[in-house]
């Protein structure tokens, strides 16, 4: 799709051959050294002949719903903080126009 990167490739190619031959060289050794059909498919041949879930999957599991139920309990907590603290916030006004240090709301809307 990168005609402009393929063309400056070529010509860098045509340019010095031996790099052609160096990236090739360097190609072929990473497929010998992890592209290996032992190295690949191994592990799964492996598992496929002896399928097992992991030891920790169901932990896993269960972390979730523990993280749901703490979800869902915050919200309940959250909830019941913002209702106290309204209450406590009209407590505390009726509290300060008992003692004086609070005009009535209707008083304050007038100046």
């Amino acid at each position: 799709a990168d005609g402009a990167g393929v063309r400056s490739l070529v010509e860098r190619l045509l340019d010095a051959p031996d790099e052609g031959e160096n990236r090739r060289e360097k190609a072929r050794r990473l497929v010998r050294e992890r592209l290996t059909w032992d190295r690949t498919i191994e592990p799964l041949a492996r598992w496929c002949k002896n399928p097992a879930v992991r030891a920790n999957k169901g932990e896993t599991s269960r972390v979730g719903a523990d993280l749901d139920s703490l979800r869902r309990r915050l919200a309940e907590l959250e909830e019941a903080h913002r209702e106290l603290s309204g209450r406590r916030l009209v407590k505390l006004s009726n509290f300060l126009r008992r003692i004086g240090l609070r005009k009535p709301a209707a008083s304050r809307k007038s100046e």
